[in-house]
């Protein structure tokens, strides 16, 4: 299961190692849910049916949660390397998360012009020693605002990146534009005029911040 159903590529070491501690779990609670139904039953006839419910209800839950057990297990153990830097990734500051991006930009960027293979997402992560989810979800984001596509390969289950525009024509401000716009604004229906004249002078202030030895307090907006 935790070879066969995953939308990526999974190495049958590791999805046999959760799928052997998923099961063992499912069959130990198993044992205790049939001993409890037949308990129930012979304890009170009418109290038996009444708990019957609920007890399948528990029971449905704990084998849901050991079928996301064994999908974590088996993610993990993949990418155990790459774990060490779980908790940081999740703090990550908004400004390295940019030249993370920037980054991994550049290396898609260069590769296509070198003419090598494209990079997998865990390949990336392998080479530049960062962690996997974090990877994931800036490709994830770049792919969003068509900086780059993804390349899939059905039979192997596994997605490749390049460049989605012309790469002499694909500036850091461009990435930053797409990467810092995405999403709605001005979607408050109720508008209120001075918060109106602040975006014009946010607006105003992101393009003066681009000049150098630029000093401007947040109260001179």
């Amino acid at each position: 299961m935790y070879i066969a159903i995953p939308n990526t590529r999974v190495n049958f070491r590791n999805g046999a190692i959760a799928g052997i501690i998923a099961g063992t779990a499912f069959q130990f609670f198993q044992n205790i849910y049939i001993n409890g139904q037949v308990y129930l039953s012979r304890y009170d006839v009418v109290y038996g049916s009444f708990a019957a419910i609920p007890l399948l209800l528990l029971w449905l839950q704990i084998s849901c949660l050991i079928i996301l057990l064994g999908a974590e297990i088996s993610y993990a153990s993949q990418n155990l390397q790459n774990y060490d830097y779980e908790g940081d990734s999740n703090n990550i500051s908004i400004r390295y998360k940019k030249f993370l991006t920037l980054f991994l930009t550049y290396v898609i960027v260069k590769r296509f012009e070198n003419n090598e293979p494209a990079l997998k997402n865990d390949e990336i992560a392998a080479k530049y020693k960062l962690p996997i989810r974090l990877v994931n979800q800036i490709l994830t984001e770049l792919t969003d605002i068509s900086i780059i596509i993804e390349i899939i390969d059905e039979d192997v289950k596994t997605r490749a990146y390049q460049p989605a525009l012309d790469i002499n024509k694909l500036t850091v401000n461009m990435l930053f534009e797409r990467y810092e716009s995405k999403g709605s604004e001005l979607f408050l229906s109720n508008k209120n005029p001075f918060l109106d004249e602040f975006w014009h002078k946010h607006t105003k202030f992101q393009l003066k911040c681009m000049e150098p030895d630029n000093d401007t307090l947040i109260k001179d907006i």
